[in-house]
């Protein structure tokens, strides 16, 4: 799984799926369903669920402190792909083959504009969104725009039959 995470860093053109391949991992593996009662969580979602954590957690310059053994090996790794010269064999073992493939299948999609979805995207809609406006020029939902409208105007409220 290290392999995986140091791939989607240094690498971020590739698919999760891709970097699970480059670490190792193969299909039988990542859909196997290991809770029967979540048949949509398989092991691919947890592994991709745990690399998507790590790669937003990952800074460049860590501080001295970041001691786990797996914060280590996966620098180590990243510092081995960023060389000019770097052994793609010495690091995903006997699937660094698949790496050329999967940076030309990656440029591929990035030609024809076909890009991973974003990891984790808002689904709150902004204001914007909602086109609505205050008079000093802010953001106010329409419902309550609409009941100013009318408070606005005491004659209209006098000709409802209440």
């Amino acid at each position: 799984q290290n392999r995986a995470t140091a791939a989607k860093i240094v690498y971020p053109q590739l698919t999760i799926r891709e970097c699970l391949y480059l670490g190792g991992f193969e299909d039988e593996e990542l859909d196997v369903i290991p809770n029967q009662k979540y048949s949509w969580r398989t092991s691919y979602v947890q592994l991709k669920d745990e690399i998507v954590s790590k790669v937003k957690k990952y800074d460049p310059t860590p501080p001295a402190s970041r001691k786990k053994t797996t914060w280590v090996e996966i620098e180590l790794l990243i510092r081995l792909l960023d060389e000019e010269d770097a052994d793609c064999q010495l690091v995903f073992g006997e699937c660094g083959g698949l790496l050329t493939q999967f940076l030309e299948a990656a440029e591929g999609r990035a030609s024809q504009g076909i890009f991973e979805k974003p990891l984790r995207a808002s689904t709150k809609r902004t204001n914007e969104e909602l086109g609505t406006t205050f008079d000093d020029g802010g953001q106010q939902p329409a419902k309550k725009q609409a009941h100013l409208e009318v408070a606005e105007n005491p004659l209209e409220l006098a000709d409802l039959d209440i």
